[in-house]
């Protein structure tokens, strides 16, 4: 329920690009993203999201960042947890604006590629992209 209050209010404040989550932690917010969330790390040296949800959501992301006081561009890593479209569709959207580094687990049976301006990658366990 927590997460959907969430969704609702990212919805409602769209325009405003504002996307009030709920905190997990100090430092730790919810990306609500629809069907899948994403989560939202603050550090010393900037902002680190942990998976990028399905393609077109990023609005969310950068609603949520805009929501705790911070702009895209204190995003420094991505880290995609699993190679499923709820954690990398969003990838390349996400890299484009802010530049971000981006990683992966190592997940096994991984069958994407992901471009990334000119630069093409196939998943392999344990590799960066």
């Amino acid at each position: 329920m927590l997460l959907n209050l969430g969704i609702d209010a990212c919805a409602r404040n769209r325009q405003a690009a504002l996307c009030v989550s709920p905190r997990v932690i100090n430092g730790v917010h919810v990306v609500p993203m629809g069907k899948a969330n994403a989560f939202l790390i603050e550090g010393d040296d900037g902002l680190t999201l942990i998976d990028a949800g399905f393609p077109a959501k990023e609005a969310a992301v950068f609603g949520t960042i805009d929501g705790i006081g911070r702009s895209a561009d204190q995003l420094r890593n991505l880290i995609s947890t699993l190679g499923h479209p709820d954690h990398i569709g969003n990838a390349a959207a996400i890299v484009r604006k802010t530049g971000a580094r981006t990683y992966r687990g190592a997940y096994r049976h991984v069958s994407f590629s992901v471009q990334i301006g000119g630069f093409r990658s196939c998943f392999d366990p344990g590799s960066q992209f």
